[in-house]
C-alpha cells in the first residue's frame, strides 16, 4: 500500500490493514532520520487470501488527509 500520510503511525496503519483479516505479514517502512515517520508504504499479506481482495477494494483511493491510499 502506498501514499501513506508520513505521521500515520504503525500502530494506525496495522489497525487499517487488521479491519480486512488476520495479517500473516505486515511490514512498514519509515524514515531512518526519524522512526515516528513513515516513508508512506507498507506491505501487508493476510492468513487468508480472500481477505486480499476485499482489502484492495475498501481501501485503494481511501482518503486520508490530503492523500488518497494506493493499493
Amino acid at each position: 500500500m502506498g501514499n501513506i500520510p508520513e505521521a500515520m503511525s504503525e500502530i494506525k496503519v496495522r489497525e487499517l490493514c487488521e479491519s480486512f483479516g488476520l495479517l500473516k505479514k505486515f511490514l512498514l517502512y519509515k524514515d531512518p532520520n526519524n522512526q515516528n515517520k513513515n516513508r508512506g508504504y507498507c506491505f501487508f499479506e493476510y492468513v487468508d487470501p480472500r481477505a486480499t481482495e476485499k482489502a484492495i477494494k475498501h481501501l485503494n483511493n481511501m482518503e486520508f488527509k490530503d492523500k488518497k491510499l494506493k493499493v
